[in-house]
């Protein structure tokens, strides 16, 4: 009977935490360009036309039945809607992408533009030709007609919290990207992490997403690649750094949202995890300690030059380059003043 029970609360649980890939409650209208989502019963879906030999479905739906989902959408532009709407042509129109989902409680359907809102605002009639892109969840299908290779229209806000959603809501996706990960890091530290465009920045948790893609950047060159480790060392070095990258910056450096100062996040970061400098074997408590002292002197100097705030490093960086110690990369000085400090604090040990 034990037993009986455990496995009945095994399956509770496991039906409890699955993600639900679309969210009705978040489904919403854009009223001022006549986008209601509306939902209609099943029974009156719309005709879908399947293209042979193509493999996709078009349906011509009426913008009132259409939807956005603003929490992985980016925010619309109505300046590029009205220019749209102004230059309107349809031998270059492309039909709108939409995710069609069936509440099987409520018998009611719902369809979810994921590529093509600003198209779909501008659009000059009340019924929109669409294409139906159901073979995955509509986050990530948004992500995917978005992505930066081929498309240049998303910010890295946008992208970094579209992310985020997909990860609550599409149960096989992990976050190998560290997203989430870096979202409580900051929470951890006291910080208020938000979409700039949608959401006015209290602090620092304004710029996460610009902060997260230099971590990724280096992520990905510096750990990554050293194959001798497995996946999991591999991301365990990845959230130490991102801790202790975001605790040096709060207690050090103390960054603000109007200056966040990025090239030293990006340097910093890099600095910790680069196999030329730190390579993820350090003592955070000794690091900080000589960051915070910030001597260091230049080659055939008489005095320390000190940099253990964010002008002063910037400043000795730039003196750095000036002196062509280092080259005209901003990013590289400050990991060159970086590694002097540390070598130095060393040395007086």
């Amino acid at each position: 009977m034990q037993k009986k029970l455990l496995i009945i609360s095994e399956i509770f649980h496991t039906l409890f935490d699955m993600k639900n890939t679309f969210v009705t409650t978040e489904h919403k209208p854009i009223l001022e360009f006549k986008i209601l989502a509306a939902p209609i019963g099943s029974s009156e879906e719309f005709k879908e036309i399947e293209i042979t030999g193509q493999n996709f479905k078009l349906a011509v739906i009426p913008k009132k039945n259409i939807g956005i989902d603003p929490t992985y959408q980016r925010k619309y532009q109505k300046a590029q809607i009205n220019n749209i709407h102004k230059n309107w042509d349809y031998d270059l129109y492309e039909p709108v992408a939409i995710y069609k989902y069936q509440d099987k409680k409520t018998g009611l359907t719902y369809y979810q533009a994921t590529d093509g809102q600003h198209r779909l605002c501008a659009h000059p009639k009340e019924e929109v030709l669409c294409r139906i892109v159901n073979s995955k969840a509509a986050v990530t299908r948004c992500l995917e007609a978005n992505d930066t290779k081929t498309k240049s229209g998303w910010s890295v806000d946008d992208r970094f919290w579209a992310r985020n959603t997909e990860l609550k809501r599409v149960e096989e996706k992990e976050d190998k990207d560290f997203v989430r990960f870096t979202i409580e890091a900051f929470e951890k530290a006291g910080f208020n992490p938000c979409h700039p465009k949608k959401k006015a920045p209290r602090d620092i948790g304004g710029k996460i997403a610009t902060v997260h893609s230099y971590f990724e950047k280096s992520i990905n060159k510096n750990i990554r690649t050293r194959d001798e480790l497995s996946e999991d060392e591999q991301a365990q070095l990845a959230e130490t750094a991102i801790l202790d990258t975001i605790s040096i910056m709060k207690d050090l450096f103390q960054p603000s949202f109007v200056q966040y100062q990025g090239r030293i996040w990006a340097a910093l970061f890099d600095w910790l995890t680069n196999s030329n400098h730190l390579d993820c074997s350090y003592d955070v408590g000794q690091v900080f300690v000589a960051l915070s002292a910030g001597l260091f002197k230049f080659k055939n100097a008489r005095n320390y030059t000190q940099a253990n705030d964010a002008a002063s490093v910037r400043h000795a960086a730039t003196l750095a380059i000036a002196k062509r110690v280092v080259t005209d990369r901003q990013h590289e000085a400050i990991v060159w003043v970086f590694d002097q400090i540390h070598s130095e604090a060393l040395a007086l040990r």
